[in-house]
Protein backbone atom coordinates (compact mmCIF):
# COMPACT_ATOMS: atom_id res chain seq x y z
CA UNK A 1 0.00 0.00 0.00
CA UNK A 2 0.93 3.63 -0.27
CA UNK A 3 3.47 4.76 2.32
CA UNK A 4 3.69 1.26 3.81
CA UNK A 5 7.44 1.73 4.19
CA UNK A 6 6.74 4.61 6.62
CA UNK A 7 4.28 2.86 8.97
CA UNK A 8 6.90 2.29 11.68
CA UNK A 9 6.45 -1.49 11.59
CA UNK A 10 7.91 -2.39 8.20
CA UNK A 11 11.65 -2.94 8.31
CA UNK A 12 14.16 -2.14 5.59
CA UNK A 13 17.34 -4.18 5.76
CA UNK A 14 20.71 -2.87 4.64
CA UNK A 15 23.78 -4.99 5.29
CA UNK A 16 23.59 -5.91 9.01
CA UNK A 17 21.17 -3.14 10.04
CA UNK A 18 17.38 -2.93 10.11
CA UNK A 19 15.60 0.40 9.73
CA UNK A 20 11.98 1.32 10.45
CA UNK A 21 10.65 4.65 9.18
CA UNK A 22 7.62 6.59 10.38
CA UNK A 23 6.01 9.93 9.57
CA UNK A 24 5.52 11.95 12.79
CA UNK A 25 3.43 14.66 11.08
CA UNK A 26 1.95 14.56 7.62
CA UNK A 27 2.68 17.52 5.31
CA UNK A 28 0.01 19.88 3.98
CA UNK A 29 1.11 19.12 0.42
CA UNK A 30 2.06 15.60 -0.67
CA UNK A 31 3.95 15.19 -3.95
CA UNK A 32 4.04 11.69 -5.44
CA UNK A 33 6.39 10.73 -8.25
CA UNK A 34 5.67 7.67 -10.38
CA UNK A 35 8.85 6.38 -11.99
CA UNK A 36 8.10 6.10 -15.72
CA UNK A 37 11.58 6.13 -17.23
CA UNK A 38 14.36 3.72 -16.23
CA UNK A 39 17.80 3.38 -17.76
CA UNK A 40 18.54 -0.28 -18.56
CA UNK A 41 21.91 -2.05 -18.78
CA UNK A 42 22.34 -1.04 -22.42
CA UNK A 43 22.06 2.68 -21.51
CA UNK A 44 18.69 2.90 -23.21
CA UNK A 45 15.71 4.51 -21.53
CA UNK A 46 12.78 2.15 -20.94
CA UNK A 47 9.26 3.47 -20.57
CA UNK A 48 6.83 2.02 -18.00
CA UNK A 49 3.27 2.55 -19.34
CA UNK A 50 1.43 1.21 -16.27
CA UNK A 51 -1.85 2.99 -15.56
CA UNK A 52 -2.25 4.03 -11.92
CA UNK A 53 -5.84 4.12 -10.67
CA UNK A 54 -6.73 6.60 -7.95
CA UNK A 55 -9.67 8.58 -6.61
CA UNK A 56 -9.17 12.33 -7.09
CA UNK A 57 -11.44 13.12 -4.16
CA UNK A 58 -9.61 11.18 -1.46
CA UNK A 59 -6.21 9.65 -0.78
CA UNK A 60 -6.26 8.04 2.65
CA UNK A 61 -3.12 7.37 4.64
CA UNK A 62 -3.10 5.91 8.15
CA UNK A 63 -3.02 8.61 10.84
CA UNK A 64 -1.23 6.45 13.39
CA UNK A 65 1.57 4.17 12.20
CA UNK A 66 0.99 1.80 15.13
CA UNK A 67 -2.75 1.37 14.54
CA UNK A 68 -3.92 2.99 17.78
CA UNK A 69 -6.16 5.54 16.04
CA UNK A 70 -8.44 4.41 13.21
CA UNK A 71 -9.19 7.81 11.62
CA UNK A 72 -7.15 8.12 8.40
CA UNK A 73 -5.59 11.32 7.09
CA UNK A 74 -7.21 12.36 3.80
CA UNK A 75 -5.74 14.26 0.87
CA UNK A 76 -7.47 15.66 -2.23
CA UNK A 77 -5.83 15.83 -5.64
CA UNK A 78 -4.81 19.31 -6.83
CA UNK A 79 -2.83 18.46 -9.95
CA UNK A 80 -1.87 15.41 -12.00
CA UNK A 81 1.10 15.80 -14.34
CA UNK A 82 1.07 13.11 -17.00
CA UNK A 83 3.33 11.92 -19.78
CA UNK A 84 2.41 10.89 -23.29
CA UNK A 85 4.96 8.82 -25.17
CA UNK A 86 4.80 8.08 -28.86
CA UNK A 87 7.25 5.56 -30.23
CA UNK A 88 8.33 5.58 -33.80
CA UNK A 89 11.23 3.62 -35.23
CA UNK A 90 13.81 6.39 -35.09
CA UNK A 91 13.08 8.18 -31.84
CA UNK A 92 10.73 8.40 -28.87
CA UNK A 93 8.75 11.62 -28.45
CA UNK A 94 7.56 12.66 -25.00
CA UNK A 95 5.02 15.32 -24.18
CA UNK A 96 3.74 16.32 -20.80
CA UNK A 97 0.40 17.73 -19.77
CA UNK A 98 -1.36 18.57 -16.55
CA UNK A 99 -4.79 18.02 -15.09
CA UNK A 100 -5.75 20.92 -12.81
CA UNK A 101 -8.76 21.34 -10.56
CA UNK A 102 -10.39 24.76 -10.51
CA UNK A 103 -10.84 25.60 -6.81
CA UNK A 104 -13.81 27.89 -7.48
CA UNK A 105 -15.94 25.47 -9.50
CA UNK A 106 -14.42 22.06 -8.73
CA UNK A 107 -14.13 21.29 -12.46
CA UNK A 108 -11.08 19.53 -13.88
CA UNK A 109 -9.12 20.86 -16.87
CA UNK A 110 -6.59 19.14 -19.12
CA UNK A 111 -3.81 21.48 -20.26
CA UNK A 112 -1.36 20.31 -22.90
CA UNK A 113 0.72 22.88 -24.78
CA UNK A 114 -1.80 25.64 -25.59
CA UNK A 115 -4.84 23.36 -25.59
CA UNK A 116 -7.14 23.67 -22.57
CA UNK A 117 -10.23 21.50 -22.28
CA UNK A 118 -12.56 20.46 -19.48
CA UNK A 119 -12.52 16.77 -18.55
CA UNK A 120 -14.48 14.49 -16.25
CA UNK A 121 -12.79 13.37 -12.99
CA UNK A 122 -13.21 9.73 -14.06
CA UNK A 123 -10.85 10.36 -16.99
CA UNK A 124 -7.90 11.47 -14.82
CA UNK A 125 -6.48 8.03 -14.18
CA UNK A 126 -6.54 6.99 -17.85
CA UNK A 127 -3.40 8.98 -18.60
CA UNK A 128 0.09 7.94 -17.53
CA UNK A 129 0.50 9.87 -14.29
CA UNK A 130 4.03 11.12 -13.66
CA UNK A 131 3.71 13.52 -10.70
CA UNK A 132 0.68 13.98 -8.48
CA UNK A 133 0.16 16.87 -6.05
CA UNK A 134 -2.22 16.24 -3.14
CA UNK A 135 -3.46 18.69 -0.50
CA UNK A 136 -4.30 17.75 3.09
CA UNK A 137 -8.01 18.01 3.89
CA UNK A 138 -8.52 20.15 6.97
Amino acid sequence: TLLEKFNGGTFTYKQNDAFAFSVPKYPKILILHINRFVKNNLAAIEHNPTIVQFSPSSLSVPSDPHGMIDAPINYTLLANIYCSVSDDQERTAKSFGIHLKCPATGNWFDIENLLVREIQPQMLFLSESYIQIWQLQE
